[in-house]
C-alpha cells in the first residue's frame, strides 16, 4: 500500500546549453511512500504527468535542444558551458 506523504510546488530554473535561453517552471509534486518505506516523487507540469526535472532530457522551450541544465534555486548565474 502506498501512502501520500506530502504535496508541494517546486520551482526549477533551466538554461539551454545550445541557445543560452533561460526559463523557470513550477512543478506540482506528490511524494508517496511504499510498503518498505521508500519515497517517490510524482511530477506534473501544467497538470500533465512528466519525468522529474532532475532526470535530464528536458527540451529547451526556445530551440528544442536537449542540452539543458538545471540551475539550483538561489543561484543567479548560469552554470558554465562545456
Amino acid at each position: 500500500m502506498t501512502m501520500l506523504i506530502e504535496t508541494a510546488v517546486e520551482g526549477y530554473r533551466f538554461v539551454c546549453g545550445s541557445c543560452g535561453h533561460t526559463w523557470m517552471a513550477d512543478y506540482d509534486i506528490q511524494y508517496v511512500s511504499d510498503d518498505v518505506g521508500a519515497t517517490f516523487g510524482f511530477y506534473r507540469l501544467d497538470g500533465v504527468p512528466v519525468p522529474a526535472p532532475t532526470a535530464g532530457d528536458i527540451p529547451c522551450t526556445n530551440c528544442g535542444a536537449v542540452g539543458v541544465a538545471m540551475i539550483p534555486e538561489g543561484r543567479c548565474e548560469a552554470p558554465p558551458r562545456g
